[in-house]
């Protein structure tokens, strides 16, 4: 996490034998919109989890995620707190947890 509030994480993905660097970070927009920027060399499609503290409350698929930002809206909802899960088919690439409020 650095001074503003983003975090970051970086998970290394072996897919057949090679390495790669995939990162992803999350940073509060504004009360209650959060920001989820993706990158890396993943060409599968990624699953965006959005999870508050008893149930999943959001499912986004992203095609041929090789790299995106995305801009959740998330004033309606209650909670303080969401966890992300960022997710291929086969693997978990991150899992953050964001205050809203």
């Amino acid at each position: 996490q650095d001074g503003t509030g983003t975090k970051y994480k970086a998970v290394e993905v072996s897919a057949a034998g090679n390495m790669e660097l995939v990162s992803s970070k999350l940073s509060k927009v504004e009360d209650g919109k959060v920001g989820l920027t993706s990158s890396g060399p993943v060409i599968d499609d990624i699953t965006v989890y959005i999870y508050d503290e008893k149930k999943l409350l959001f499912e986004d698929e992203i095609s041929n995620a090789g790299g995106f930002t995305k801009v959740y809206d998330l004033r309606s909802i209650p909670a303080r707190a969401l966890t992300f899960l960022v997710a291929t088919d086969l693997i978990t690439l991150s899992s953050e947890k964001v205050y809203l409020r």
